[in-house]
């Protein structure tokens, strides 16, 4: 998919770790937007979560980088100011860089002779490049040029880099063959490349929708994802570039059918099946727990993702919904609403993972979704203390978001506290003691009751009790 025709291209500067006090601003900052944007009564927000790997397409500024609690993003097209950021190099970008395509300079979208140098300006070298976009769909090479036409563009556009940027990283985008006999390193040398592919490339990247068009079994569409990462790992990585780093550059839901039905939710008529669509995805949790399955598999030891990108943070228009490209599937899966402000699904995924957590100040409800206020900024960028649901009462939990500890429902028998995670099976956090939060611990186990405080750790106790 592509998203660079809406994208800033000024290259807005993004927070970095040695950007202290912005990155304290934009978290504080964040704070406030969340929880203004509650509902009236609510005083917790969502615990801010930045995980390494973990990381949205579209969310190419500081501002969004800020809003989606991530710490890493991409443009489509080739320019950045900072190394947080990743350029990258379509196969158009490649045909203006060889004189087919003529270049339009009046911004970087359209201007990667202008781009790729103003970025190593900007950044230094040794930084991460994009190479590709979607070969086999959007770049067109399955229709035009097949393998032999990508391995040249794809060496054409490293060899191109290097001139500014010696230490380059390159992700290449993957497209069968390229790393084969007629892949990439049998033209290596013609363009001054190692013929070594593990010497020209730092990784490869993909974009896997296998099992989101239509959603029936989390754990079904999660062994369509593993299968298609593991099975890359050992057939690619492995056995031709055993160091190569693999990053998912698009993924997620755009649970767009039924089973057996074809584009059924384009129609905003249609409602039964369409939980991940922008209009429904603040009335129920299907599309949230489809996301943390996913998430809970990347972000563990067995997965070999270095860095991954939802689809996508938004946001929607209703007007696209019909339209046969990216901006249609922006309507599903988006982290935020029409307005641009973070959705049930988005609260989800900054909420997500317990490294490196944001501020969890309860901020006074303001009566408008503005910051009214200058916050007072820390003498530190990072909490390190171990992030904590924020209760409420039993009234006001009624509007509360579910990242909400809102303990037990008004309906149910109390339960009593635990000293570690009970590990019952369950569907909701009311089906769980005081403390705990129902979490899907990927794998056999499912959907759990763990404690709020560790509950990675506790999915690994439950797996390990007889």
């Amino acid at each position: 998919m592509a998203l660079e025709d809406a994208l800033d291209e000024t290259g807005e500067a993004i927070v970095t770790t040695t950007a202290t006090n912005r990155w304290k601003w934009a978290m504080l900052l964040l704070a406030s937007l969340l929880c203004a944007c509650q509902p009236q009564g609510m005083v917790g927000i969502p615990q801010i979560a930045t995980l390494p790997r973990k990381g949205v397409a579209g969310a190419d500024k500081a501002s969004k980088m800020a809003l989606a609690g991530v710490q890493h993003g991409y443009h489509y097209y080739a320019y950045s100011n900072t190394q947080a950021i990743t350029p990258m190099l379509k196969r158009r970008h490649i045909k203006m860089l060889r004189g087919e395509v003529a270049e339009n300079c009046g911004g970087y979208s359209d201007c990667p002779s202008q781009g790729i140098p103003d970025t190593v300006a900007a950044r230094g070298i040794g930084g991460y490049w994009l190479i590709f976009n979607e070969p086999g769909g959007e770049d067109g090479y399955s229709t035009e040029g097949s393998v032999y036409q990508a391995a040249h563009d794809a060496c054409y556009a490293m060899q191109y880099i290097r001139r500014y940027d010696s230490q380059a990283k390159f992700i290449v985008g993957y497209y069968n063959g390229l790393e084969g006999t007629w892949g990439i390193s049998r033209y290596a040398s013609q363009y001054g490349l190692p013929s070594d592919l593990s010497q020209i490339i730092a990784g490869w990247h993909l974009h896997i929708y296998d099992g989101s068009l239509s959603i029936a079994d989390f754990n079904a569409q999660l062994a369509m994802l593993k299968d298609k990462v593991l099975t890359f790992k050992r057939d690619v990585v492995d056995t031709v570039t055993p160091s190569a780093e693999i990053w998912l550059t698009e993924f997620g839901t755009l649970m767009r059918r039924r089973d057996g039905d074809t584009l059924w939710c384009d129609d905003l008529e249609q409602q039964a099946g369409c939980q991940c669509r922008f209009d429904h995805v603040d009335n129920n949790t299907v599309c949230i727990r489809y996301m943390q399955t996913l998430l809970g598999w990347l972000e563990s030891a067995e997965s070999p993702v270095t860095r991954y990108y939802w689809w996508n943070y938004g946001p929607p228009q209703p007007s696209h919904i019909t339209e046969a490209s990216w901006r249609r599937d922006v309507c599903y899966g988006s982290l935020t609403d029409v307005d641009g402000n973070l959705n049930a699904l988005g609260r989800a995924f900054v909420a997500f993972g317990s490294t490196s957590p944001g501020p969890t100040a309860t901020p006074t409800v303001a009566t408008s979704p503005r910051v009214t206020a200058t916050p007072t900024v820390t003498t530190s960028p990072r909490v390190t203390a171990t992030p904590t649901a924020t209760a409420v009462s039993p009234v006001d939990c009624q509007q509360c978001c579910q990242f909400c500890d809102c303990g037990a429902a008004p309906t149910a028998t109390p339960q009593t506290p635990v000293s570690g995670p009970s590990c019952r099976p369950c569907e909701s956090n009311s089906q769980c003691a005081v403390g705990e939060r129902c979490y899907y611990c990927y794998g056999a186990l499912g959907w759990r009751c763990v404690r709020i405080s560790s509950p990675n750790g506790d999915c690994t106790k439950c797996r390990n009790r007889p």
